[in-house]
């Protein structure tokens, strides 16, 4: 990996999309954590709620 590697971020200038940025950045650290197998075991599948269809598509 590149030791010295720089990323251009540009900050949101809108409140909505500033929360957006930030729930998605914590739901990329949610899910790149390593899991333990009870809570694979306990894992089920879910809908996707109705307010974040437009997300999606």
């Amino acid at each position: 990996m590149q030791e010295n590697m720089e990323y251009l971020i540009e900050l949101p200038q809108d409140r909505a999309q500033e929360r957006l940025y930030a729930a998605l950045g914590y739901f990329v650290d949610f899910m790149e954590r390593p899991r333990e197998a009870s809570e694979v075991l306990k894992d089920k599948q879910r809908s996707v709620p109705a307010e974040m269809l437009p997300m999606l598509f």
